[in-house]
């Protein structure tokens, strides 16, 4: 189970990525979310399919379910691949590469 920090560490340490929601934290960027920390305790990444097949392929794994819906392009990082830090951050590496290659989403005004 990873904890906030362990989700900081991640994302602000190595790519300056400010942690954004207090009770559920996570990461975005142009208006897309592709990170975040889940009620319990894993680390989530948004991945291409072309990433997502690799990652459960070397890793295992299924999709990610939040509030009884599958998260769309999601995968939890397992403690094995949070111990390894070089394998924890290739895949935030790819997740990035991957958020940066989506298509800006317009904010909404409140």
């Amino acid at each position: 189970m990873a904890t906030k920090d362990d989700y900081a560490a991640l994302a602000e340490a190595h790519w300056k990525l400010p942690i954004k929601g207090k009770a559920n934290p996570y990461t975005s960027m142009n208006g897309n979310m592709f990170s975040f920390l889940s009620k319990e305790g894993d680390i989530c990444l948004r991945l291409s399919k072309d990433n997502q097949t690799a990652f459960w392929k070397a890793h295992g794994g299924e999709p990610v379910k939040q509030y009884g819906s599958v998260m769309q392009g999601y995968v939890a990082l397992s403690q094995d691949v949070l111990a390894d830090e070089e394998t924890s951050r290739h895949w935030f590496e790819q997740c990035l590469a991957d958020a940066q290659a989506l298509p800006a989403k317009p904010t909404k005004k409140r």
